[in-house]
């Protein structure tokens, strides 16, 4: 039988160990949230030093958004990526390799600039020719470090109610980029970022057009300490309108390389 002190004992331990979920389930407002994720990830000054970033990872695609009925099973693509990521000029180079799930093999090289985007590819050995089209509206924002810096300077961050992801309250934190809603989703137990919702059209697209105005959803997980202090995910899910699309896992990862 426990004693009146061990009991108080167990009590606190317990209180401890809840006391950053208690906290922030009280206290967050988005402010503190965003600012406590930015600690998270090694702090302001360790964000702002990341100006470049390339890496590995492997990539799964479900094709959901052209395929020829809108419930799974979907058709599965698997890649592998290479990218290189230039932050001080949000432009970025992605060039994967794809097995089709129908057997055939594909290789593409994607360049965003800005506003603008540029594709390469080659379908079974025979090149296409470059497409031209705009880029993802706030592309550059689905990097972690990138949008807590942006969040950390917006006029209009707002709290956006709560949400239950991983079965840990969140704070959700939304502030308004180039005339489209950001969603940040702030868990309130450990302080990592854990998603970013955007809200996108693309009129341009064969595949997304007849969606019109659809939701994309970057989850964050597997998080590692890297150089510099960094804490970055290493595995980043995607969901469209609330079906998951993609899963990247990242292989390696290199910041600022020469």
């Amino acid at each position: 039988m426990r004693t009146w002190k061990q009991v108080c004992t167990a009590i606190t331990s317990i209180l401890l160990f809840h006391a950053p979920l208690l906290l922030g389930g009280q206290l967050q407002t988005p402010q503190s949230a965003v600012e406590r994720a930015v600690q998270v990830m090694g702090g302001k000054e360790v964000l702002e030093q990341i100006v470049t970033m390339q890496g590995r990872e492997r990539r799964t695609t479900f094709h959901l958004t052209d395929s020829d009925h809108p419930e799974q099973p979907f058709l599965v693509d698997y890649a592998e990526v290479g990218f290189y990521a230039d932050f001080a000029h949000e432009s970025m180079i992605s060039q994967s390799d794809a097995q089709i799930a129908n057997g055939d093999h594909q290789t593409a090289t994607v360049i965003y600039r800005t506003s603008a985007a540029e594709m390469r590819s080659t379908y079974n050995g025979t090149s296409y020719p470059v497409q031209l089209i705009p880029a993802p509206q706030n592309w550059h924002l689905e990097d972690p470090r990138t949008v807590l810096l942006a969040a950390l300077t917006a006029s209009d961050l707002t709290n956006a109610g709560k949400s239950n992801l991983y079965g840990t309250p969140h704070t959700l934190a939304r502030f308004t980029h180039d005339g489209q809603p950001v969603t940040l989703e702030l868990n309130d137990y450990n302080g990592y970022l854990d998603s970013i919702t955007f809200r996108r059209c693309a009129p341009y697209s064969i595949a997304l057009s007849v969606w019109g105005d659809y939701q994309e959803k970057v989850q964050f997980g597997d998080w590692r300490l890297q150089a510099r202090g960094l804490h970055y995910p290493f595995l980043v899910t995607r969901y469209f309108n609330d079906v998951m699309e993609r899963i990247d896992s990242t292989d390696q990862l290199e910041l600022n390389p020469r």
